[in-house]
């Protein structure tokens, strides 16, 4: 599970890379994301664009 307390650049710009690959790779297991309804959106968007939608 990931956590997205806030969207530092600091703390989140290996994120985007993260989820690419683990689309890429075999992976079994789900992968959780969590984070504040205000971060949300953010976070949408960027699955968006990892899904190509």
């Amino acid at each position: 599970m990931i956590f997205i307390s806030h969207t530092h650049a600091d703390h989140v710009t290996g994120l985007p890379g993260m989820l690419m690959l683990s689309a890429q790779v075999d992976r079994t297991e789900p992968l959780y994301t969590l984070a504040e309804k205000a971060r949300a959106f953010w976070h949408k968007k960027i699955m968006k664009k990892i899904r190509g939608r």
